[in-house]
């Protein structure tokens, strides 16, 4: 969680990268995680416009997260 929020700094928002629209993050004490987002093996897809920009902005998929889900998948 602490590298999330280093990512996300105070913005509230950003940019969806599939329309280039602003758009605010997901808000886990409002919304339902299964709306917003899905996993594809270690992948963390985002299925909305405040999915994609929460996981680009908050970096879901970088190669050390990704080996990290795949290490507690094969546990």
């Amino acid at each position: 969680m602490w590298r999330c929020n280093r990512h996300k700094g105070t913005d509230l928002g950003s940019f969806d990268p599939q329309t280039g629209e602003f758009c605010f993050l997901f808000n886990p004490r409002k919304q339902l995680w299964t709306e917003h987002f899905a996993c594809e093996e270690t992948v963390i897809v985002g299925l909305t416009a405040q999915g994609r920009t929460t996981v680009k902005l908050l970096q879901f998929n970088t190669d050390e997260r990704l080996a990290e889900r795949a290490r507690l998948r094969d546990r």
